[in-house]
Parts: structure tokens; sequence; C-alpha cells
């Protein structure tokens, strides 16, 4: 007894569409070929074609999506993908970040996880322990581009220890450190100051951003004058 041959789908496939020409050849008729076997005639004419031009190969299946994707992530970008997955176990976020600051290459974190899933790397080894999420690293495009002030707040008193009325963290004390950010950087920059403040400058906002300090024989006023001296804002770029 003749064994079986197992034909895979492609097989099953072209077997099937060669039937339909022979059929439709062997009585003579089209239109009883395709209602015997449920097809249309421009699909009985394409099959006709196809295998007349290049035999089975021509009634094997094709794909019919585009050929060329203009948006399609270069080869290049995926293979670094890929390998920074596989050797450093780097997530998506951490992926997008290593390629923007030692490779220039801007991809979203969206792409970089379907590479992942396209190649079966959408999840680590179980050997793999889990990161706890980094915060944004942000990136200066100039050298001074970041600016970051560090302020003390302070709590003014009077003689016999009751704050100065007005002295809050966002009150007149704020203020008095601005003003020596002003001093130091020399910023054109003129900061509003609240009147009632035992220090309060009448001619700000004028050509000169910061004013002339007026003299005050109150103790509280030079007591702030020199503390805001003493804890002057650091800036670091």
């Amino acid at each position: 007894m003749a064994r079986e041959v197992q034909m895979t789908s492609d097989q099953r496939e072209i077997h099937r569409k060669k039937r339909v020409p022979e059929y439709a050849e062997r009585i003579g008729n089209i239109n009883k070929a395709c209602r015997y076997f449920g097809v249309a005639r421009s699909t009985f004419y394409l099959w006709r074609e196809g295998y007349r031009e290049s035999g089975d190969e021509g009634l094997r299946s094709r794909r019919c999506g585009p050929h060329h994707h203009p948006n399609k992530t270069p080869d290049d970008v995926v293979e670094k993908i890929l390998h920074l997955r596989r050797t450093y176990h780097m997530g998506p976020i951490r992926i997008v970040w290593y390629l923007e600051r030692y490779h220039a290459i801007k991809a979203s974190d969206a792409t970089v996880y379907r590479v992942c899933k396209q190649h079966g790397l959408n999840r680590l080894p179980n050997r793999v322990g889990r990161r706890a999420v980094h915060t944004h690293r942000y990136q200066k495009k100039v050298p001074g581009h970041h600016v970051q002030v560090e302020v003390k707040f302070l709590t003014l008193k009077q003689k016999k220890g009751a704050p100065v009325p007005g002295t809050s963290p966002f009150g007149p004390t704020c203020h008095i450190a601005l003003l020596s950010v002003v001093r130091k950087t020399q910023l054109e920059i003129p900061i509003p100051q609240p009147k009632d403040a035992p220090f309060a400058n009448t001619e700000c906002g004028t050509s000169d951003p910061t004013g002339p300090m007026p003299d005050s024989s109150s103790r509280a006023s030079n007591e702030a004058d020199d503390r805001a001296e003493s804890e002057t804002p650091t800036i670091r770029s």
C-alpha cells in the first residue's frame, strides 16, 4: 500500500487552484467551472495566467501589503535596540535615553517596545531583577541653559523675639534672597517688593533693576541684609 504523502498548506493551496483551470479546460466552459468551485471569473483568469507563466509558483499566495515602508525603523537602529536589550537588559525608556544621548537617534518608547516584541524580546529572563523607574534625566543644550537656584528662607525676629510682620517663606524674606541673586549675577530683572517691608525699595522698576537700598536704623533691617548676604543662593549651570 502506497504511503500518503503529507502536503504542506502551500502545496494544498496550489493543488486546489490548479484544479480550476484544468477542470475548465476539460469541460470547455469557464462559467460552469467557476460556479462549481465557487470562484469569480476575475480570480479564474488570474490563476490561469499565473499558472501558464510560472507553473506552480504562479499559484503561490503572495502578500498584498506594500513592499516599501518609508517610515520603517532603519535596520541599524533595530540592531542597536536589540543589542542593548540582549546585552544590558534595558527597558524601552532606558534604550530611548541611551540612543539619544550617545548615538543622536530619536525613537519613541513605543517603537522600541514594538521592535523588541517583533523579535521575541518583550519579556526579560526570569533571572533579571526588576529595576526601579529612574527619574527623567534633563540635559542642557548649551552651557548655562539650565540654572538651579537654592534659596534658604529666613524668619526675621524683633528684639523681644517676636517675628517681624510680613516675613514669611513667600514674603519679604524671599525678596531678600532674590535681590542677592540679582546683585551677584547682574540680572536686569526688576523685582517688585511689598511697601510695608522694613527693607522695601521704593525705586524698584527703574533703570536700575535692584535700586539703591535705603538706609534704615531698624535693627531688623540690618540683620536681614546681613543674613541675606551670608545665605547667598548658589547658581549652577
